[in-house]
């Protein structure tokens, strides 16, 4: 592109992109990356014309970033704001953030003034960034409580900011009510902040029991109707049943295995296609020994250690465990054996597709091996039970 040509190119192929007008404002450009903006975000030509120098600059480097819309109407209207606030961007030459405030002010019919607009943009703060709270404050108050916490330390707005988001998601985690003016607008907010982080390491099972309960509501009803069912002993060994999910947590714990790390096997306890059992020995009852999963008709699915591993002495248990199973059927209800079929379909389904999408383990013991061929193996079916498991 040559001088000498922009008047022809701005007639013809230049004509409807602006490209022409930015670049009699900025001689030195790339005009490949001002018609990439473009092309992304074809309201850009009314922005460069609507005298929006900054705006225009800011969406050349970064066109993804602003919100418009495609319907046809005036800029204003294009933009999500209107006329008076167009006026009031214009004036002020504001740039995205400028704008992200605007249709804030807008969707919300608020009014905000320039300079606290102007405040929040020189902390680096957006709308969408006090999500968290907006609903319980104003967005001056919101300015008042930053400034006031910030007072005596050396953390910039924005790290009060951080430390005041962190502190409300734990004060969630555990309970407080966090629509509790006395909670959300903490008057010590760095040292309620530091409470909650000690609290939570010192209770941390509590605190994952509790969310855990609240992910899975029917868990807690479900558990204590398993020992009837499923406990059971002989002189050597016996299986005990978890009365509340924070036994399980510790289960996971004493054995260092993935029990208490993934949510997954809370979901089966949930949807009753699996449960959790402890099998133990007699002589030793609250020692941790093997961790079992196992299916409402008996089958056993898992059966784990230290380490999410399997010793010798697993063969030991075979005996007992077969016994348990002879046991466990004569308990069954009839619900018990329709949960126990839709159980084996799900299972058969899974070990299907896991080995259609060749899922191996990627770390660990049995790191590079297929999934389903390791849980295939560590299956105890119902004695009897001809069928295969998948």
């Amino acid at each position: 592109m040559y001088p000498r040509t922009l008047p022809d190119l701005e007639r013809r192929e230049l004509r409807e992109t602006g490209l022409v007008q930015w670049i009699r404002k900025n001689p030195v450009l790339n005009p490949r990356k001002y018609l990439h903006a473009w092309r992304q975000t074809p309201v850009l030509e009314q922005i460069l014309k609507a005298g929006l120098p900054r705006l225009t600059e800011e969406l050349v480097e970064y066109p993804e970033k602003l919100l418009w819309q495609e319907s046809s109407g005036g800029l204003a209207k294009r933009l999500g704001i209107d006329n008076a606030k167009l006026k009031r961007l214009r004036e002020l030459d504001g740039g995205i953030h400028f704008l992200c405030w605007l249709q804030e002010e807008k969707k919300r019919k608020l009014c905000l003034s320039d300079e606290l607009i102007c405040w929040f943009i020189q902390n680096d703060i957006l709308p969408k960034d006090l999500e968290f709270v907006k609903d319980r404050m104003s967005y001056v108050q919101i300015r008042n409580y930053l400034t006031r916490q910030q007072e005596g330390l050396n953390d910039s707005i924005r790290q009060v900011l951080t430390t005041w988001k962190d502190y409300l998601s734990m004060a969630r985690r555990v309970k407080m009510n966090v629509h509790d003016e006395i909670v959300y607008r903490a008057s010590r907010l760095f040292q309620r902040h530091q409470e909650l982080v000690e609290y939570i390491a010192e209770n941390r099972l509590s605190v994952t029991a509790m969310e855990l309960a609240e992910a899975y509501p029917y868990i807690n009803d479900i558990l204590p109707r398993l020992p009837e069912k499923y406990e059971f002993s002989d002189e050597t060994y016996t299986i005990l049943a978890p009365e509340k999910i924070g036994d399980i947590l510790e289960e996971g714990q004493a054995l260092h295995h993935c029990i208490d790390k993934k949510k997954e096997y809370f979901e089966r306890i949930n949807n009753q296609e699996s449960y959790i059992l402890f099998l133990r020995k007699a002589e030793q009852p609250d020692q941790p020994y093997y961790t079992l999963e196992v299916e409402p008709g008996g089958v056993i699915r898992q059966k784990r250690t230290e380490y999410d591993r399997q010793k010798k002495d697993i063969d030991e248990a075979s005996a007992f465990l077969r016994k348990w199973q002879a046991v466990v059927q004569e308990r069954l209800t009839k619900g018990d054996r329709d949960l126990a079929k839709k159980s084996r379909e799900t299972r058969i389904e899974s070990y299907t597709s896991m080995r259609r999408k060749k899922v191996r383990i990627n770390g660990g013991l049995f790191a590079g091996q297929y999934l389903a061929d390791v849980l295939e193996a560590d299956l105890m079916e119902i004695p009897d039970v001809d069928e295969d498991a998948a």
